[in-house]
């Protein structure tokens, strides 16, 4: 028997959402209408070849780093883990239609920007996709970095996908300030390749 910790439902049932998603099926729907883009509101699971590994994850315990080719379903097996950790009462930092550096350009033109990244430090998850297609500004570095360290440091749950893997940060940031993020993301995360069922 589960209870369900957004709405206290309870389910004796084998229910498959209960088990994977850990929520009951109206609050999942209620959620996933509300936050998820309607390209990622359901996968086929034959998609990406190692999806229940992936799945296995949750509860998010740690940080993900999710690396593999184009096309391979790197931001879909992102948006299955969040959406498998997300609950009514869940704090999340997803990217919405910009990523993390358009996002903080927009913050530090409306002065919101320190309230704002003290507000991604501290939610419960925190997604960064495909860290590598950031415009990697000093300052978008630096906040970048900032928000891992705080996250790493303090246990909370970041997810983080990548093109290829720890050499594609490198490459997009220069080795001398990727190398302390990637060493704090591998003591952190585990290391997920996705790839596609053939």
């Amino acid at each position: 028997m589960k209870t369900c910790p957004s709405c206290g439902a309870v389910d004796d049932s084998d229910n498959l959402l209960m088990n994977v998603y850990l929520t009951c099926r109206n609050c999942f729907s209620s959620v996933i209408a509300s936050k998820v883009p309607p390209e990622f509101r359901s996968t086929d699971p034959k998609r990406i070849g190692n999806l229940g590994s992936i799945l296995e994850l949750i509860p998010l315990k740690r940080g993900v780093v999710i690396h593999g080719s184009i096309g391979a379903g790197k931001t879909r097996a992102m948006w299955e883990l969040l959406k498998g950790a997300w609950t009514a009462n869940t704090k999340v930092f997803t990217p919405g239609k910009n990523s993390f550096d358009h996002q903080l350009a927009w913050q530090y033109k409306t002065e919101n920007a320190e309230r704002w990244i003290a507000e991604v430090c501290d939610a419960d998850i925190v997604a960064f996709d495909d860290v590598t297609k950031m415009r990697m500004t000093e300052r978008v570095e630096s906040e970048l970095f900032g928000v891992i360290d705080h996250r790493t440091t303090h246990h909370l749950p970041v997810i983080v996908t990548v093109q290829g893997d720890s050499t594609s940060i490198s490459r997009a940031m220069g080795d001398d300030k990727s190398a302390p993020l990637i060493r704090r993301l591998r003591e952190f995360c585990d290391l997920i390749q996705v790839y596609q069922s053939l």
